[in-house]
């Protein structure tokens, strides 16, 4: 009997010593293949320098060690009217694992640039308050036609995945990694306290900034209805673009440009002054999905 123990402490070493090394040549490959997307990504975003990307297949190379075939590809997206386009690198070998790496770059329309250089407000429709902005000196256009840019955040809600949580977590956590954020619901943004972070926030359903909130850094907010700016909210450097109507309440600022179906001012001291860098391109960090 022992002799049967004592022989069967070599297997199960054997075995242990076995599946180790395959844990080991796995976790290779997947460093490998992250390598590999995350170096063409870099690649593909210096070509974007001099010419436009276009989706892009490489030949089949192999892995270390082993010789497990792998392929690398990128894929474009684009959305024409805010500008927006969506680059994904990735690397796959022939057991189906895959690593893919994203990045998003808003490069507005030459003529939403344009408009933003000459005032900070442009609404589509209707203004109910005009005579606040008239009072406080807020320059704004309306029925601007072209210049005003007729977009859908349906067309493009599946690019990325992950959204905060709960209505406090973007003011506990500010707006993190430079990203653009989908929020599919109603949302309501935590007020009283000071929210941090730059990136791209996407309401699909009303988005509400509650009162007594500041925004040092800069954001670029896409409403698909409603936008509510409460009370003593403040963007430092924000552009703005509302598919429905933008509601601003009293003692309310932005800096920066306001795209807008309808506006309502609620309020006797709201203001909205112009800063043309919130239309330079935005670039988020590269980042996988959630």
């Amino acid at each position: 009997m022992a002799c049967l123990i004592l022989s069967a402490v070599p297997l199960s070493l054997a075995l242990m010593l076995r599946d180790e090394g395959r844990a080991w040549q796995e976790d290779l490959y997947r460093e490998q293949l992250e390598v590999i997307a995350n170096s063409l990504m870099l690649r593909e975003l210096e070509r974007e320098k001099t010419e436009p990307l276009t989706d892009l297949g490489l030949p089949l190379g192999e892995l270390y060690p082993g010789g497990r075939k792998v392929r690398a590809y990128t894929a474009v997206q684009r959305y024409t009217p805010l500008g927006l386009r969506l680059l994904h690198a990735s690397a796959a070998d022939a057991d189906g694992n895959a690593y893919t790496v994203h990045h998003l770059l808003m490069r507005l329309p030459e003529l939403i640039c344009r408009q933003a250089s000459l005032v900070p407000l442009t609404v589509r429709g209707s203004v109910s308050g005009a005579e606040t902005l008239a009072k406080n000196g807020v320059l704004y256009a309306s029925s601007c036609g072209a210049s005003f840019p007729e977009f859908k955040v349906d067309s493009f809600r599946n690019w990325v995945e992950g959204g905060f949580t709960s209505g406090s977590d973007m003011a506990k956590d500010g707006i993190p990694m430079r990203r653009m954020y989908f929020i599919r619901d109603r949302y309501n943004v935590k007020g009283n306290g000071t929210v941090t972070g730059t990136g791209i926030l996407v309401f699909q359903r009303t988005g509400i900034f509650q009162d007594h909130s500041g925004f040092p850094d800069r954001v670029v907010i896409i409403a698909g209805e409603d936008l509510v700016i409460g009370e003593e909210v403040h963007f430092a450097k924000a552009l703005i673009f509302c598919e429905g109507t933008l509601y601003i309440r009293n003692g309310a600022s932005v800096n920066g440009a306001v795209f807008a179906n309808r506006v309502v001012i609620q309020g006797d001291t709201v203001n909205i002054t112009k800063d043309t860098d919130v239309v330079r391109p935005f670039s988020t960090i590269l980042f996988r999905r959630c």
